[in-house]
C-alpha cells in the first residue's frame, strides 16, 4: 500500500480493473496492490506550430502559431497519451500536425495578400474549427489559437512587396491627411456655423428676455400710474388751484400798480401846472433886479414917445412892475 497526493497543480487519477477515476487537482489516496495512479498536469499548456507553404499565387510563405489548451477531462487524457513518460509533448505534437495540416491546406487556397490580411480571421478560425473535433475525444480545452507570424520567404519577392506596401501606405498616409485637412476644414465651418447658429439662439433668447422685461416694467409702470394717478390729480388740482390765486395776486397787484401809476401821473401833472404858474413869480425879481440894471451908468437921452428903445423894453418893464404889485 502507497500513499499519493498530486501538487496543487495536478490532477490525481487512479485506475482499477479497467474504471479509471479522477480526484481532482491536488487529490490524495492510498494505493492498494491492483490499482495504479497517475499525475496529469492542469496547468495551462503551450504548443507551438511551423512551416513554410506556398499560396495560390506561387509565393512561399513562412507560418509560425500557438495554440494554448488545458485539461478538463483528465481520465479521458490519461487514455489517450502516456504521461508516464511525457504526455503533454504527445498532445503538442499532435495539435500541431491538426493544425499544420488544416492551415496548409487553407494556404493552398488563397493569395498571398489574404494569407497576411486573414491570418487573425479565416486562418484561425479554420484551425480552431479543426481542434474542437478532437477536444472531447482528447479530453483538453482550448484556450487560445493564434497565426503569430506571415511572412515571404524570398527576400526579393518580400523587398518588392514591402516597397509596394511602403508606397500604398504613403499615399494612403497623404490620402489621410489631405481627408483630415479636409475634416477638419468641415469640422471649422460646422464649428463656426453651430456658433452663429448658438450666437443667434442666444440673442433671441436675450430678445426674449429684454422684451417680458420691458413688457413688466411697462405693467410696473402702468399699475403705479394708476395707484399714483388719484394723487397726482389731487396734487395737479392743487396746483392749478394755486396757480389761479397767484395770478389773482399778480392781476391784483397790477391794478394796484397801475393805480398808483395813474395818480402820481396826475399829481404830477398837478405839480408841473403849479409850477408852470409859479416859475413866472419866482424868476420876476431876478427879472427886474436885471432890467434896473439894464441903463445902470448910462447917460441917456430921450427926444420924443417914439424912442425905438423904449418901445422895446416898455412891455418888460410893465410886465414885472405888475408882478411886483401883485406880489404887495
Amino acid at each position: 500500500m502507497e500513499f499519493v497526493k498530486a501538487k496543487p497543480n495536478e490532477y490525481l487519477v487512479v485506475a482499477k480493473a479497467g474504471n479509471i477515476q479522477s480526484l481532482g487537482v491536488a487529490g490524495s489516496k492510498f494505493i492498494w496492490p491492483g490499482q495504479s495512479s497517475i499525475m496529469i498536469p492542469s496547468t495551462q499548456i503551450e504548443a507551438e506550430f511551423a512551416m513554410t507553404q506556398e499560396s495560390k499565387d506561387g509565393i512561399a510563405l513562412r507560418f509560425k502559431g500557438i495554440v494554448v489548451y488545458h485539461i478538463d477531462k483528465p481520465e479521458v487524457a490519461a487514455q489517450r497519451f502516456d504521461f508516464s513518460n511525457d504526455g503533454r509533448a504527445e498532445i503538442n505534437h499532435l495539435l500541431a500536425n491538426v493544425s499544420l495540416g488544416e492551415l496548409r491546406d487553407k494556404v493552398s487556397h488563397m493569395n498571398m495578400q489574404d494569407c497576411i490580411n486573414e491570418r487573425k480571421t479565416t486562418l484561425k478560425d479554420a484551425i480552431v474549427q479543426e481542434l474542437e473535433t478532437i477536444t472531447d475525444t482528447c479530453g483538453i480545452a482550448i484556450n487560445v489559437v493564434q497565426v503569430a507570424q506571415v511572412f515571404i520567404v524570398e527576400e526579393d519577392v518580400r523587398q518588392q512587396l514591402e516597397a509596394e506596401v511602403r508606397n500604398k501606405l504613403r499615399a494612403n498616409s497623404e490620402l489621410s491627411n489631405i481627408k483630415t485637412l479636409e475634416a477638419i476644414e468641415q469640422e471649422d465651418a460646422a464649428s463656426k456655423l453651430r456658433l452663429k447658429r448658438d450666437e443667434f439662439e442666444h440673442q433671441k433668447e436675450r430678445m426674449k428676455i429684454d422684451g417680458e422685461r420691458q413688457e413688466l416694467a411697462l405693467k410696473n409702470k402702468r399699475k403705479e400710474m394708476e395707484d399714483t394717478l388719484p394723487f397726482k390729480l389731487f396734487e395737479s388740482e392743487q396746483k392749478m388751484t394755486l396757480m389761479q390765486k397767484k395770478l389773482e395776486v399778480y392781476e391784483f397787484k397790477e391794478k394796484l400798480n397801475l393805480v398808483k401809476a395813474k395818480a402820481n401821473l396826475v399829481e404830477e401833472i398837478e405839480r408841473n401846472k403849479v409850477r408852470k404858474d409859479i416859475l413866472p413869480l419866482e424868476q420876476i425879481p431876478e427879472i427886474a433886479g436885471a432890467v434896473s440894471k439894464m441903463f445902470n451908468g448910462a447917460n441917456l437921452s430921450f427926444y420924443n414917445d417914439q424912442s425905438q428903445l423904449m418901445s422895446t423894453i416898455s412891455p418888460i418893464i410893465d410886465r414885472v412892475s405888475e408882478a411886483l404889485n401883485k406880489n404887495k
